[in-house]
């Protein structure tokens, strides 16, 4: 018998973040809109609070690979907290109308329209 994942509660993962001493700032983004690029400064993290976040990254020549698609309850941006990279290694754009909370390393919320 395989055992189901619960769905993630944005409200429990909120909460808990929410409690984190840094600066946040909740940002809406339209659908469509580019969130990062790939090989910008990797200076922080965000939690999707509604809305569908496409991940994906562009070879040398120029074509796109869809990594993944990301949800309420998901962070975008905790790779370069786990490989140190100062750049972002993927890009993310809003598939639909898209709200986060940024957790900036230092300054504003980068991206933000």
């Amino acid at each position: 018998m395989t055992k189901k994942t619960p769905p993630k509660r944005i409200d429990d993962v909120g909460m808990r973040v929410s409690s984190i001493p840094v600066k946040k700032k909740s940002v809406r983004f339209p659908e469509g809109h580019q969130i990062f690029r790939q090989g910008d400064p990797a200076d922080c993290v965000f939690l999707i609070q509604q809305g569908v976040v496409k991940i994906s990254i562009v070879n040398e020549k120029g074509k796109e690979a869809v990594i993944t698609l990301l949800e309420a309850g998901d962070f975008v941006g905790e790779n370069c907290i786990s490989n140190g990279s100062p750049l972002r290694l993927t890009s993310a754009s809003a598939m639909k109308p898209t709200g986060r909370a940024g957790y900036p390393e230092k300054g504003d919320v980068p991206g933000s329209p």
